[in-house]
């Protein structure tokens, strides 16, 4: 067998390792990590002796899932001078620092210390003194892997970096020029979202201005926390698109039941979690956001518990011409009804009159939302096309 190239930890338990052959990357787990009762790295990877292997520089589907998208990944192949295909080489170039709990480093390496202890520590009712200009120069320069990206679609857009308060982790999201106002309109739908009458949550999140009057979105990290002793906690995270052994690229080509299927049958109350996620579909809807694709809908694992994430990357596309939801519900992107929404629910085991009751919920739960998002600071041509498409999807809940 050749040598390892790269070493896979699970919190900070070595947990496998990637080989490289003639034509495939290979995934095995560490000998010492099966003899040990450890969970498995992810869900599609469960505990084997027996290897996987993946075609030219493939990756299974959730390590692939922990590299960034859009134009970040394509600086970082730049940057790196290596091809589409090297997905390890691009791995081990952000791998130590991932979302949830799994890092990837070169072999033989030690665990780097926690880039988040090194954020830099923020009084987030006080960002007067702070240039967010700087700030971003500040983390490019530290960390050329770490360049904001832009992903695909709106909700990838914000440039983003880490921040701390105290035992508090947070990403800092900036408006993009292409897309105006976009810091705000998040801003605006969190809030909103914090009305829902959900057992998962919401993100927490703050609207804030540097010194120059630059908006800035705050939002806390649900899969990092500081532990008493000054150490990070991680959590286990799986986007749906890793639950459904997918490829990032796949995650508007599955349909909403597939991926609320997929978060159901790992979560510990899948009645509950099924009603959540018929109320963040709900709440998609009923907000224009055409961005709520099998990356932003996710489970955390902490305590031994697996549940729903909180919601999390909710703007409103429909200012960006933007109308059709990430993915199909029954069929469709388009033109969906209490009645659809009903039948949704049904096939994820929710019954007629509970999904029925949850939408009454949910319209009262936004009640004047439209009235409010009139007032937010879009060009007129903008604003028109966000309320219109606010009101038509109240009608259209409304109606049946």
């Amino acid at each position: 067998m050749n040598q390892p190239l790269a070493d896979i930890y699970k919190q900070d338990r070595l947990a496998g390792h990637f080989y490289r052959t003639q034509h495939t990357t290979e995934f095995r787990y560490a000998t010492s990590y099966l003899s040990e009762s450890n969970p498995p790295l992810a869900s599609t990877l469960p505990l084997s002796e027996a290897p996987l292997s993946y075609q030219a520089g493939a990756l299974p589907p959730f390590f692939t899932g922990l590299l960034p998208e859009g134009r970040r990944l394509t600086t970082l192949r730049s940057s790196l001078k290596v091809s589409r295909d090297d997905e390890l080489s691009l791995l081990l170039a952000v791998g130590s620092d991932t979302v949830g709990d799994v890092r990837v480093i070169k072999h033989g390496g030690t665990l780097p210390p926690d880039k988040d202890l090194e954020a830099r520590d923020i009084d987030p009712d006080n960002f007067k003194h702070i240039s967010f200009k700087e700030l971003l120069s500040d983390q490019v320069y530290r960390d050329p892997a770490s360049l904001p990206g832009v992903q695909e679609k709106v909700s990838g857009k914000m440039l983003t970096f880490p921040l701390r308060e105290g035992n508090d982790l947070y990403l800092l999201k900036l408006t993009p020029p292409e897309y105006p106002l976009l810091v705000e309109n998040e801003a605006f739908f969190l809030k909103g979202a914090e009305g829902l009458k959900g057992r998962n949550g919401v993100v927490k999140s703050q609207l804030v201005f540097d010194g120059d009057g630059v908006s800035g979105l705050l939002v806390k990290r649900f899969d990092r926390g500081i532990s008493p002793d000054g150490k990070i906690a991680r959590y286990a995270v799986e986007d749906a698109c890793q639950l459904l052994n997918l490829y990032p690229a796949d995650k508007y080509d599955v349909s909403a039941l597939e991926v609320s299927r997929a978060i159901t049958g790992l979560v510990q109350q899948p009645v509950l979690a099924a009603q959540e996620l018929l109320r963040q579909f709900l709440y998609a809807w009923l907000t224009g956001n055409g961005d709520l694709h099998a990356k932003n809908l996710s489970v955390i694992t902490a305590g031994g518990k697996t549940r729903l994430s909180p919601i999390y990357d909710v703007p409103s596309t429909a200012p960006y011409g933007d109308q059709s939801m990430a993915l199909k519900i029954l069929g469709k992107k388009r033109g969906l009804s209490a009645r659809i929404f009903i039948e949704f629910g049904e096939q994820l085991g929710v019954r007629a009159p509970a999904t029925t009751r949850l939408i009454r919920n949910t319209l009262a739960d936004t009640e004047g939302l439209v009235e409010k998002a009139a007032e937010l600071s879009f060009d007129s041509s903008r604003r028109k096309a966000l309320v219109k498409v606010l009101k038509n999807r109240r009608l259209s809940l409304i109606q049946g």
